[in-house]
């Protein structure tokens, strides 16, 4: 399902996922759990990741991804070689992800799944 009302509904699965991510992993359990905690009906919830937990990491990074473009488009502006821009953009996104580590470190073990490297790599 694409659309920015999906997406919408996924960045708020996600952020309601995280803090049982740790303990649950990115599983069909921690969905369901985040839905019922917003309120979302767990079917559509369970639809909007028809792969289930490859989906629900890849809506992850997506959400990481705008996360950090949010943060480094908000900074002012400064005149900086595009090493250092580079440099900048990943240190805000290890930033951002820093009181994640586990969903990311679980994120990594779905993605080292062989059937999983193509998208592993793209992420």
């Amino acid at each position: 399902m694409k659309s920015p009302l999906a997406d919408a509904e996924r960045d708020r699965l996600i952020a309601a996922m995280l803090p049982d991510v740790p303990f649950d992993g990115w599983s069909q359990h921690a969905l369901r759990v985040a839905a019922e905690r917003i309120g979302v009906p767990v079917a559509e919830a369970r639809a909007l990741f028809p792969r289930g937990a490859i989906d629900i990491v890849a809506a992850f990074s997506r959400w990481a991804d705008r996360q950090m473009l949010d943060r480094v488009e908000a900074a002012p502006p400064e005149p900086l070689s595009l090493s250092r821009r580079i440099a900048r953009t990943l240190r805000v996104r290890f930033e951002l992800l820093l009181p994640f580590r586990e969903a990311v470190r679980r994120g990594m073990t779905v993605l080292a799944m062989p059937q999983n490297a193509p998208l592993g790599l793209r992420l």
